[in-house]
């Protein structure tokens, strides 16, 4: 198709054989930019070797006033590839890429265009945070798993990109260890009327965002339309970590080494695909937020800790968008 769009397009190309079987030269003369819609049928037809028909009326060239005569065209592919190998692959290529731009250009020029909004739930992941320090404890976090569920308001400008305001909640399970540095606990057990602290730890992750988002969908001319986004905004994060312990032979309780929530800047990167289904869209997303560095109050038995580290957390959903 791309070589057809060159051939349209050369002004200054006048004369081009058409060769078919028996030695038969036919010719299409006239301005390339002029050629007439129905000379590239019957070009097209010399293409398909299936065919039963020859083409032998005369053709005007439009626009131009040149006579553009293609009389007994056999059904082969070699008078065709006779006539696209005068054209330089770089050339055709250059063309094929135009003709894709303007084919992107209409389907960009046909998406919809107005407010809309969507729901979405799945899975979250929290990224580990490792918090040490020599003057004071060390408290390594591992990474977890949870929920993620929230909505968003937008609208389409209808030239593939939109924007829009997205609140979500998401929550996961922590584990890991801690240890303080100013002045070490024994493992709870190995001594009896001691003080022991277990070093085991577990947390628990809440965040509640505030993102404006800006898009861009690839239109693709099906059902199927990928998309890319990014953001910034607001991200409340809570974080509680606990470890067992017990003060001599009393009974063990959980420790709490954090226990508290800071509100930070945040941005998001987001791609996923939307598919129509009709009356809605279904939507799969695949969203990372990162926050800035956290300023919670650490406490352990012997020392308090500053724990300033930064939320990474990943939201893999499912959602549905409805158009106003």
């Amino acid at each position: 198709m791309g070589s057809f769009v060159f051939l349209w397009s050369m002004g200054s190309f006048r004369r081009t054989q058409v060769h078919g079987l028996e030695g038969r030269n036919q010719s299409c003369m006239g301005s390339f930019h002029a050629f007439s819609h129905e000379c590239f049928l019957a070009m097209r037809r010399a293409h398909n070797p299936d065919a039963k028909f020859k083409v032998e009326l005369p053709y005007l060239c439009r626009n131009s006033g040149f006579f553009c005569s293609l009389s007994q065209i056999d059904e082969r592919k070699d008078g065709l590839m006779s006539l696209l190998s005068k054209v330089s692959p770089a050339a055709t290529l250059a063309a094929s890429a135009f003709a894709f731009l303007i084919t992107m250009t209409s389907l960009v020029a046909a998406q919809e265009q107005g407010p809309y909004a969507r729901l979405y739930g799945g899975l979250a992941s929290v990224q580990g945070m490792t918090f040490n320090d020599a003057t004071s404890a060390d408290l390594d976090l591992d990474g977890g798993t949870g929920l993620n569920f929230g909505g968003a308001l937008g609208y389409r400008f209808g030239s593939g990109f939109r924007t829009e305001i997205d609140l979500s909640y998401s929550e996961a399970s922590l584990n890991g260890t801690f240890q303080e540095n100013v002045q070490t606990f024994v493992p709870c057990g190995e001594i009896s009327n001691s003080p022991c602290l277990d070093g085991t730890v577990d947390g628990d992750y809440e965040g509640l965002s505030a993102i404006a988002m800006a898009y861009y969908d690839f239109a693709t001319g099906s059902q199927i339309t990928p998309y890319v986004g990014l953001g910034i905004g607001l991200i409340n994060a809570d974080l509680e970590a606990t470890t067992p312990g017990a003060l001599n032979d009393a009974a063990t309780i959980e420790f709490a080494l954090l226990d508290g929530s800071d509100t930070e800047l945040a941005y998001r990167l987001a791609a996923g695909f939307a598919y129509d289904a009709g009356s809605f869209d279904i939507m799969l997303d695949y969203s990372w937020t990162r926050s800035g560095r956290l300023a919670l109050a650490g406490q352990g038995a012997f020392t308090t800790f500053a724990f300033d580290r930064r939320v990474n957390a990943h939201a893999f959903t499912v959602g549905a968008r409805f158009t106003f």
